[in-house]
């Protein structure tokens, strides 16, 4: 079966980073359009291949360059979908699919000339307007739109075709939020947790609805520390209230909502919209207290979980109910930590990547036929393999990709960790399975050799699970850090002794000063040649 060529028209990091990856993974080739400048100012890496949230698109497209540059490169957000003639014959050679999310303008006028599936990807307006008004207001045939029998629906939500049109919402593709866990970085701190309320509202620097809805949630939760996270100009929030943050990075994001006591979502009070930082809190275990009226509640409705269920796990009918919630619930961990376990239970299967894997799957598998017969030029040759999730990214290194905030853990494969011994084990699909050493097979040495640069100052725990075939009392050798100063001096070591079958958990808990910080560091594994063990991953966590 041929790989259907997806061009991927939005703008939006989160859903770039998590949509991306996923139709690779079900079998697709994805060309992303460049960016909008307007949406982006507070994504400067947007267009950063080398950063860590780029999505290695390119491993799964088999065009050459030049033809994939020139179809990145067409304005067809700027023309707002109105391409000449030459350069809408360009895509219709190069593209099968065309993904356009939350552009009516840019549908209506895309649908005029594209022979493949347009997927109209929608994430829901709230109470404020439809996409059935929208294109009205645009003066767009709708009906012109929806002729062509290639055109889909696909929208965020189960249940945002119920107030548009019915032929708008035709040939539906379901395709469910969801987010990663290793996006996030973060889990909830629990009994660590500080004692304020997280919350989002983006754009309170030029939307009025974003006014509205902070300055309801502040007369409501006063009396109460809170912080509000978002998109918003620090210049533009600075006489608002020292409560409201400001943009932040990712990582300064995530923590302060993994740090806090609950999260509270406000949303749009609207049953048709969804933002993802309520699923990412779930994602990390924090607890959610939520409205009844909202696309969290309306998405769990529509997967048949009951009203009476709903109350149990942090929905709330108005935010006078939700302030009480928050009360009752706001020092008992006990009860926190349950909540936050049954809202993973039932919301963490509702907004599930192998819900949304399957689902899009599905769809590659239903427009085969048509990519079979459209794809008959020159470059017609399908992806040589599906790209895995964990392959669609620039892999952590060590020397860029270190936690910054406390709370943080950031994951490195053994693959990319240096060593002096030992081999690399892979399957026979040429997945990476560990790094390994042997007994009487490698020479004793470093299993890890790794220097680590700048650091932010604080402290670390840097973890391997060393496996291993069967217990050995004896030592296998030590794991250590230590700094060049100018010679190498060791700052804490642990000697490797009564290893259990199986996975055994090495640690190094460190505090590095300002000064250490700026040194060269080495991180280093000694094995002894005495036992057979292996590693897959480095985990290193900023504690403080």
């Amino acid at each position: 079966m041929k790989s259907p060529r997806i061009f991927w028209l939005c703008t939006h990091q989160t859903l770039r980073y998590e949509e991306v990856p996923l139709l690779m993974e079900a079998g697709a080739e994805v060309i992303p359009g460049l960016g909008e400048s307007f949406w982006l100012k507070y994504d400067p890496d947007y267009e950063n291949e080398t950063a860590r949230l780029y999505p290695h698109w390119r491993k799964s497209c088999t065009l050459p360059t030049h033809i994939v540059e020139k179809l990145r490169r067409i304005d067809i957000l700027g023309k707002k979908g109105a391409l000449t003639p030459e350069e809408a014959s360009f895509f219709n050679q190069w593209v099968d699919v065309i993904f356009i999310s939350n552009y009516p303008e840019i549908l209506g006028n895309v649908s005029k000339w594209f022979q493949g599936y347009v997927v109209f990807r929608v994430f829901g307006h709230g109470d404020y307007t439809t996409y059935t008004e929208q294109l009205r207001r645009l003066n767009v045939n709708i009906d012109q739109v929806v002729a062509n029998d290639k055109y889909v629906w696909s929208p965020i939500l189960s249940s945002l075709g119920k107030r548009e049109l019915p032929q708008l919402s035709k040939n539906k593709f379901y395709l469910n939020a969801f987010v990663s866990q290793e996006r996030l970085g973060f889990q909830w701190a629990k009994d660590q947790s500080q004692p304020y309320l997280s919350t989002t509202i983006s754009y309170l620097d030029g939307n009025p609805q974003a006014r509205e809805i902070y300055e309801d949630f502040a007369e409501r939760f006063g009396d109460i520390p809170y912080v509000v996270l978002g998109k918003n100009s620090k210049h533009a929030v600075k006489g608002l209230s020292d409560k409201v943050l400001g943009h932040l990075n990712d990582q300064q994001f995530f923590s302060k909502i993994a740090h806090s006591r609950m999260f509270v979502y406000f949303g749009l009070g609207s049953n048709y919209h969804l933002h993802y930082t309520p699923i990412e809190a779930i994602k990390m275990g924090v607890p959610v207290v939520f409205l009844e009226q909202s696309g969290l509640a309306q998405e769990a409705r529509d997967h048949s979980v009951s009203r009476a269920k709903l109350k149990t796990i942090g929905m709330c009918s108005n935010p006078q109910e939700m302030k009480q919630f928050v009360q009752s619930h706001y020092h008992d961990f006990t009860a926190l930590e349950q909540l936050a376990r049954e809202q993973s239970q039932v919301l963490g299967k509702i907004f599930s990547r192998d819900a949304a894997l399957a689902r899009t799957k599905k769809f590659i598998d239903d427009i085969a036929p048509y990519v079979s017969q459209h794809r008959t030029q020159q470059y017609a040759q399908p992806a040589a393999f599906n790209v895995l999730k964990k392959d669609a990214f620039r892999p952590n290194v060590i020397h860029k990709d270190l936690p910054t905030e406390p709370g943080q853990t950031v994951t490195f494969r053994s693959e990319n960790i240096g060593s002096m011994t030992g081999k690399m084990i892979y399957n026979h699909h040429g997945k990476f399975l560990s790094r390994r050493v042997e007994q009487r097979k490698d020479a004793p040495g470093m299993l890890i050799a790794e220097h680590i640069r700048q650091l932010t100052p604080g402290r670390y725990r840097f973890s391997i699970e060393l496996n291993s075939d069967h217990a050995a009392r004896s030592s296998l050798g030590a794991f250590s850090l230590g700094i060049w100063n100018p010679q190498y001096s060791v700052l804490k070591s642990q000697t490797i002794s009564h290893v259990k079958p199986g996975a055994n958990t090495i640690e190094l808990t460190v505090h590095f000063t300002p000064e250490q910080a700026d040194l060269l560091k080495e991180l280093r594994l000694v094995w002894n040649g005495g036992h057979t063990c292996e590693y897959t991953h480095l985990n290193v966590k900023k504690l403080a």
